[in-house]
């Protein structure tokens, strides 16, 4: 399952809009928006900021399959 993937999954499983995520974290909603839909990859930072507002660990969402 790629980042994005598991980003909108758990984000859903929190209960989250795309805002609402991108409130908690500092992220511009757009740019949620983009890195579900795999139009943009947010840099490990980033990531890290979403896995904090999700409550989870960062390896939850990272793409290691490769």
């Amino acid at each position: 399952m790629t980042t994005a993937k598991r980003i909108r999954k758990k984000r859903l499983e929190k209960g989250l809009t795309q805002k609402a995520l991108g409130e908690l974290c500092g992220i511009n909603e757009a740019n949620i928006r983009r890195y579900e839909l795999e139009k943009a990859n947010p840099k490990l930072e980033t990531v890290r900021k979403i896995a904090k507002a999700l409550e989870c660990p960062v390896i939850e969402l990272l793409d290691l399959e490769d």
